[in-house]
């Protein structure tokens, strides 16, 4: 009998240490994971970090270049290259407004459908309850 219990007890103990080892591994498991996961996004803040100074890198060499260009162009070159660019925002305005009526037509004329369907719909069901 004794024999037994302590056979039980040492099983027990076995049991305990192996859910000890079990749950450090996983706890281990875990710490790792949560450093994988830490060192990539040091590494994407890095990637992002090295990105945007070439893109003020590259700015400043636009910048530099728009700058020497104007230098050099005269000022009735300039002024007719803005009145250029004015023209085309003002056609582009133009553009939009017209296309926005023409959805907003197409809008007007689908409610009106949607309306008038839903009125004939309604008289058919009407017909069909007093028959």
């Amino acid at each position: 009998m004794e024999e037994k219990e302590e056979e039980i007890k040492k099983e027990d103990d076995e049991e305990e240490m192996n859910k000890g080892e079990r749950q450090e591994c996983r706890r281990r498991e875990e710490e790792r994971e949560r450093e994988e996961k830490e060192q990539e996004e040091k590494e994407e803040e890095e990637e992002e970090y090295v990105e945007d100074e070439e893109e003020k890198v590259e700015n400043e060499k636009d910048c530099d270049e728009k700058e020497q260009w104007l230098e050099i162009a005269d000022e009735d070159e300039v002024e007719e290259e803005v009145n250029v660019v004015d023209e085309k925002d003002e056609d582009e305005e133009e553009d939009n407004a017209e296309e926005e009526e023409r959805q907003e037509e197409k809008r007007r004329i689908v409610r009106k459908s949607k309306k008038r369907w839903s009125r004939r719909i309604g008289r058919k069901k009407n017909k069909r309850n007093y028959i």
